[in-house]
């Protein structure tokens, strides 16, 4: 599960670092520097939302007799880091399309230094 995420995580990032050498350079016009995003997003949610699932299942697997409860707790905090998320978006936002690729750029690396030590992890 972690590599597959790796993998939709390169494709984020891929298709972030494109958008932003694109745009710095002048090449492509504002209208497929939005589309290079939204694809890395549309990837990113389906190889998330495939992996959302197995990991609830697999967090909650020690937690029977108050499953209720942690399932509660794992949704409040998931939801609350993607509120944050969003607002740390909005709170870049110039007026320019240029923050939002480097914003994720910036996630997608932390994300991928997060995967890799999770796999070092989990060799050991």
């Amino acid at each position: 599960m972690i590599c597959g995420l790796l993998i939709v995580d390169l494709a984020l990032i891929g298709f972030a670092a494109l958008a932003m050498i694109y745009h710095l350079k002048g090449i492509l016009p504002n209208h497929i520097l939005i589309a290079a995003p939204i694809v890395s997003l549309a990837i990113a949610s389906f190889g998330i939302s495939l992996a959302t699932n197995t990991a609830l299942a697999l967090a909650l697997s020690d937690y029977k007799k108050s499953i209720g409860t942690a399932s509660s707790l794992f949704g409040f905090f998931y939801y609350a880091v993607t509120a944050l998320l969003t607002f740390v978006m909005g709170f870049l936002h110039n007026g320019t399309l240029l923050p939002m690729p480097l914003y994720f750029f910036v996630l997608s690396t932390i994300m991928l230094m997060m995967g890799i030590q999770l796999l070092k992890q989990k060799d050991e």
